[in-house]
């Protein structure tokens, strides 16, 4: 089966001044489909009230994430992998949650509702009881506080967060994929990446 994958081709940012950054990403899809996607996300504060965020963890060091949570004023980090290792040990379940803490976020682990690694494929998870009692969760805190997804893959579309995204927006949510401190990605609403 051939999926519609997005590659970045391009980024352009534009600053009006550190409160209200506003960021334009170009995507391209992938050459067999001969079209392009242009998002231009303002981020400020308002305008981000009721979005949930994703971001992976991949190999930045604590400092870098941490930053980056703070910058998109995060204010909870649900942690959505199965297993909350990671090869870097700054990122193992204990040291994120501490992490988190000291900065005054709130770490939530869900990876028991969300995390991938499922017997049967994750796009038939998402159709369980399990997966949508998840889906209130993350809707709860996510009415009430910024709340980004996370997990070890730092390209959405590489990872089961896709899933999950998807979902919300199914649910009239937005979601704002972090890719780096001044670079965010959103998908066309309700199509895989």
């Amino acid at each position: 089966m051939y999926r519609n994958h997005t590659h970045l081709s391009s980024l352009r940012h534009t600053y009006r001044n550190s409160s209200r950054p506003r960021v334009q990403v170009e995507c391209k899809l992938n050459p067999m489909f001969d079209n392009e996607q242009h998002i231009t996300h303002d981020l400020s504060r308002t305008s981000l009230m009721n979005t949930i965020f994703t971001v992976g963890t991949s190999n930045r060091t604590t400092e870098e994430f941490i930053n980056i949570l703070k910058h998109y004023g995060i204010k909870v980090l649900a942690d959505v992998r199965r297993f909350p290792k990671s090869r870097f040990v700054h990122f193992n379940r204990e040291n994120l949650a501490s992490a988190c803490e000291i900065q005054g976020i709130e770490y939530r682990w869900m990876g028991d509702l969300f995390g991938a690694f499922r017997s049967e494929s994750y796009e038939q998870y998402c159709r369980t009881g399990d997966f949508k009692k998840g889906l209130e969760r993350l809707e709860n805190l996510a009415k009430k506080r910024a709340v980004a997804l996370c997990c070890a893959e730092r390209l959405p579309w590489k990872c089961h967060r896709q899933f999950i995204a998807r979902e919300l927006e199914k649910r009239e949510w937005p979601v704002t994929h972090i890719l780096d401190f001044d670079t965010v990605w959103q998908s066309k609403q309700g199509e895989l990446f």
